[in-house]
């Protein structure tokens, strides 16, 4: 399935982005009548075409998805014993985990998604093609190529004010159909999990100048870059204009 929805009758698009809020979008845009659509099917005569999307802290959204990737063994949190043990752990212990977690990941395993040896399926692509941490600017790669020349990033704390940003960049005088009740945050992480979370962005913000981990850091460059020049714009700097990285 593509990333990219557009509403034929208003005019507007939105890429939904893995660990950005997209298993709460998804349902609202089928509701409000958006469809997903290829790439190669945006259309190119409509002038100020708008597309949207929601822009994660880089360095938040590549821990979680971490963690969702590699200490998710049950694909429902909190139901493992591995994850309890995790949960169990003290701070120190989590972070002394998550440094040695991240100092056996690879960019790059196998496109595929296939394990190779005895590497487990979920890590069978390594952190640069697995969709929990894919850069977010690699999934914004068409709308370049497509000449859209207004893409809007929407800090992901607006999530539920989605269908009033919608309804406030149409043009159209009927858009009713898009004052739905607010997006309702599905799958959100829980305690234990935002934790382990926190402890991972802990280790890798420490380890920012340390050869060992620049690796990532010069993985999540471009997204890095992109965070720092958007923060500022108007459905960003509400929350996020003093984040710069």
């Amino acid at each position: 399935m593509s990333n990219y929805y557009f509403h034929h009758k208003y005019h507007l698009g939105y890429i939904n982005i893995a660990k950005n809020s997209s298993t709460s979008i998804t349902p609202y845009l089928i509701q409000a009548g958006f469809k997903n659509i290829q790439p190669e099917d945006i259309p190119t005569d409509i002038e100020d075409l708008p597309f949207f999307y929601i822009l994660r802290n880089p360095i938040d959204r590549f821990c979680s998805g971490i963690v969702e990737t590699y200490c998710n063994s049950a694909n429902s949190w909190g139901t493992s014993k591995t994850e309890h043990a995790l949960f169990d752990m003290s701070d120190s212990s989590q972070q002394e985990f998550c440094f040695n977690l991240l100092m056996r990941l690879v960019p790059w395993n196998s496109k595929k998604r296939l394990p190779e040896g005895n590497i487990p399926v979920n890590e069978g692509l390594g952190y640069e093609y697995d969709v929990h941490t894919e850069l977010q600017t690699a999934s914004l790669g068409d709308t370049q190529n497509r000449g859209i020349a207004r893409v809007v990033p929407i800090s992901i704390r607006l999530t539920s004010e989605i269908p009033q940003i919608f309804f406030e960049q149409t043009k159209h005088s009927s858009k009713q159909s898009l004052l739905t009740t607010p997006v309702k945050h599905l799958n959100q992480s829980l305690d234990g999990k935002k934790r382990m979370n926190d402890n991972m962005k802990a280790i890798v913000v420490a380890n920012r100048e340390n050869a060992c981990m620049q690796n990532i850091w010069h993985y999540l460059k471009p997204d890095i870059d992109q965070w720092n020049y958007n923060i500022q714009l108007r459905y960003m700097q509400q929350y996020h204009m003093n984040e710069k990285i």
